[in-house]
C-alpha cells in the first residue's frame, strides 16, 4: 500500500489534532491535552521551523499518523540532534510496517543535518521500547529514558 510523509499543512490540523488528543487518551492516562495547546504547538512550530516540525504519514488520503520532532544542539554530543518529541500512528494502522516506516523516513531526511535522533520510553511501554530497538534505536549508557540512534553518532 502506497505512503506518503510530508510536513503538516493547515488542511490536516483538525485531522492532527484527533490524533494527539488520541495519543493522549492511550499514552498519557492521567493527563489531558488542551485543544489551545494543540493549537499553540502546531501554530509555533509551523511559525518557527528552526524549532521543529510535525510530519504526517497518510495512506490513500487519511492521516494515519503524526510525529513531532525538536531540534536543538547538545554540548554532550557537539551537534545538532533530533528529540522525537511524539509520534502516533492510529490503532487500527498498527502493526503493518507503518510505524518503522514513518522513522526510516524521517531518519533517512534529517541524517545529514543532524549528529543523533534521540526520544523517551516510559518505563513501562514495552511495545515501544521493542519497536525502537527493532528499528535500531538503544539506551544510551547512563540508562536515562533517552535512546539515541547508535548509527548516527
Amino acid at each position: 500500500m502506497a505512503y506518503h510523509v510530508r510536513l503538516i499543512e493547515k488542511k490536516d490540523f483538525k485531522a492532527v489534532e484527533e490524533l494527539i488528543k488520541s495519543f493522549y487518551r492511550e499514552v498519557h492516562t492521567e493527563k489531558s491535552i488542551s485543544k489551545e495547546i494543540i493549537t499553540k504547538t502546531i501554530d509555533e512550530l509551523c511559525s518557527f521551523p528552526e524549532k521543529g516540525s510535525i510530519y504526517v504519514f497518510e495512506m490513500q488520503n487519511v492521516i494515519v499518523g503524526y510525529m513531532i520532532l525538536i531540534y536543538y544542539w547538545s554540548m554532550e554530543f557537539g551537534g545538532n540532534i533530533v528529540f522525537i518529541d511524539e509520534i502516533f500512528i492510529s490503532p487500527s494502522y498498527r502493526n503493518k510496517n507503518i510505524g518503522s516506516n514513518f522513522l526510516k523516513t524521517i531518519i533517512d531526511r534529517h541524517i545529514k543535518s543532524f549528529i543523533a535522533i534521540q526520544l523517551e520510553v516510559s518505563p513501562s511501554n514495552y511495545k515501544a521500547q521493542k519497536f525502537y530497538e527493532k528499528n535500531g534505536f538503544s539506551y544510551m549508557k547512563d540508562k536515562s529514558m533517552f535512546c539515541e540512534f547508535k548509527d548516527l553518532i
